[in-house]
């Protein structure tokens, strides 16, 4: 998981990369009559950010063979982070452009885009891990946990990589 985290982290600084070279060639940036509005996506930052929280949670009661609590805690996960794509996709829905508008829209539009496909990716994988630790998956001991530590792990990296893309979006104006 660390090395596919690894390779992930450089396809997301290609983005990024792309990011700050289109923001360097286009004045202004990021073009006129572009505003993009904050409250959703501040709201969308603290739901990521406390998703992370119940995420570490479940791996700590893993650990200690609380069942039940990883199940609550990867559901609450999951919740939150669905929750944060709805509030994406009304972000999308309300931009006032889209990806083909302008090369702002194209940039805006792929790195949130590449963002919400791996939030998906780690809602299924949590939600996974739940529906077999219901199942009675993963009681045998420390080798039976690195699956699930595993897909926390990528959980964290992708409310990390938000962080990123919530800064450089609509933080450096």
């Amino acid at each position: 998981m660390m090395l596919f985290i690894a390779s992930e982290t450089m396809f997301f600084a290609g983005l990024f990369g792309t990011y700050f070279t289109l923001r360097t060639s286009a004045a202004p940036w990021p073009g006129h009559g572009i505003a993009l509005s904050m409250p959703e996506p501040i709201a969308m930052t603290v739901l990521l950010l406390l998703s992370s929280v119940p995420a570490h949670g479940a791996a700590l009661a893993l650990r200690r063979h609380d069942y039940e609590a990883v199940q609550r805690r990867l559901l609450l996960t999951v919740l939150l982070g669905v929750l944060f794509l709805a509030l994406k996709v009304d972000d999308w829905r309300t931009a006032g452009f889209t990806i083909a508008s302008h090369v702002y829209g194209s940039i805006f539009f792929a790195l949130t885009g590449f963002h919400a496909l791996h939030m998906l990716v780690g809602l299924l994988l949590l939600g996974g891990v739940a529906v077999k630790v219901s199942l009675g998956a993963y009681r045998g001991g420390p080798e039976a946990e690195a699956g699930p530590e595993a897909a926390v792990y990528y959980w964290h990296f992708v409310d990390a990589v938000w962080i990123g893309v919530f800064s450089t979006i609509y933080l450096i104006r």
